[in-house]
C-alpha cells in the first residue's frame, strides 16, 4: 500500500484506461448497425446435405429474431461472380464425400474492412459448429442409438440459449484486465529484490535472520498474489458494474481468470527479478517493455 507508483499501475491506471476506452468506444459501438451476413450456398449436389443446410441457416438468429445469414442459392460459377465482386462474404460448398458435411471456401483481400473480415470468422465458425453438430450426430446413430434422442435434445438446447456478441470493442476491455494482472509482475519483481542480500537493504537483513528462506518468499509470494488479486477485482468490478462492460459470460471462470492472471504476473515478475545482478531499474524496463510488447500482440492497441 505504501508503494503509490505500483498501487497507480495496479489499481488507477486499469480503471483510467477503461474510462478512456469507454468514452472512446461508446459512441462507435452505438452506431454500428449489425446486419446479417450475405453467403452464396452452391445447390448443385447433396440435396439431402441441402435442405439440412438450409434449415440451419433459418434457425440460426442474429437478435430478436432477424436471420444472422442472408443466403443465394446458386450454381457454383455464380458464387464464384457473387463473391469476386463483395457480394457474398463467402461461399458454402457441400462435400460430395460425405453428404451431411459443410465445406467452407473464403477469400479475403487485403482492401477487405473490418466488417466483411468479421462475417467471414462467423462463417467459419458455423462451418465448424455445423459439422461437429453433423458429426456427432452421426457417430451416435452408428454407435449408441439409444442415446440419439437425448443428444438431439440437448444440442437443441444448445442452440437456444447461445448468444452472437458483435460488439468487436469488448475485446479491448478483456486486454485490459490481462494487462492490469501483467503488471503484477511489479509485485513479484519487489518480492525477488528484497529477498537478494546484494541488490537491496532489506534483503540483507532478511538473509541474516534464522527464519528459513523458502518460508519468507513462499509467503510474501502468496500474500502478494492475494493482494493484487483484490485490487484487479475492484478494476473488474468498476468495468463490469460502473461502465457497464459485459464480461461476466461464466463470472466464477471469469474471476478464476483474474486470479490465474495475478499469479503468473507475479511468478514472471519474481523470475526477472532473480536473473543476474541488474539493477532494479533495469529489471523494471525488462518488465514493463515485455508486458506492453504481450500487451500490443493481444489487441490491447490494434483490434
Amino acid at each position: 500500500l505504501r508503494n503509490r507508483e505500483q498501487m497507480f499501475w495496479i489499481l488507477l491506471f486499469p480503471i483510467l484506461l477503461g474510462i478512456m476506452f469507454k468514452v472512446a468506444f461508446s459512441n462507435i459501438s452505438s452506431s454500428e448497425i449489425q446486419k446479417p451476413v450475405s453467403i452464396a450456398v452452391v445447390e448443385e449436389n447433396n440435396s439431402d446435405a441441402l435442405k439440412n443446410i438450409k434449415t440451419f441457416l433459418e434457425k440460426t438468429e442474429l437478435k430478436d429474431g432477424v436471420a444472422l445469414f442472408v443466403p443465394t442459392y446458386c450454381t457454383e460459377e455464380k458464387a464464384v461472380s457473387l463473391l469476386k465482386e463483395q457480394t457474398v462474404d463467402g461461399i458454402l460448398y457441400t462435400d460430395d464425400s460425405a453428404s451431411d458435411t459443410v465445406t467452407l471456401s473464403l477469400t479475403v483481400s487485403s482492401s477487405s474492412s473490418d466488417t466483411v473480415r468479421m462475417n467471414q470468422s462467423i462463417l467459419q465458425a458455423f462451418v465448424k459448429q455445423y459439422n461437429s453438430l453433423v458429426s456427432a450426430i452421426a457417430d451416435t446413430a452408428k454407435n449408441h442409438p439409444e442415446n440419439l434422442e437425448a443428444l438431439l435434445q440437448s444440442l437443441s438446447e444448445q442452440v437456444t440459449y447461445t448468444k452472437h456478441n458483435t460488439d468487436t470493442y469488448t475485446q479491448y476491455f478483456y486486454n485490459l484486465m490481462a494487462m492490469a494482472c501483467l503488471f503484477t509482475s511489479l509485485s513479484g519483481l519487489y518480492v525477488s529484490l528484497n529477498n537478494q542480500g546484494n541488490l537491496s537493504a532489506i534483503g540483507a537483513r532478511r538473509n541474516v535472520s534464522p527464519v528459513h528462506k523458502m518460508k519468507v518468499i513462499v509467503a510474501e509470494l502468496f500474500s502478494n498474489v492475494i493482494f493484487q488479486f483484490i485490487c484487479n477485482l475492484v478494476s473488474f468490478a468498476f468495468i463490469v458494474l460502473v461502465l457497464k462492460i459485459d464480461l461476466t459470460y461464466h463470472l466464477p471462470l471469469a474471476i478464476l481468470t483474474v486470479f490465474v492472471g495475478c499469479l503468473t504476473g507475479t511468478a514472471m515478475g519474481f523470475f526477472v527479478g532473480a536473473i543476474g545482478a541488474f539493477s532494479e531499474g533495469t529489471k523494471q524496463g525488462i518488465l514493463v517493455s515485455g508486458s506492453l510488447l504481450l500487451c500490443f500482440l493481444s489487441g490491447l492497441m490494434v483490434g
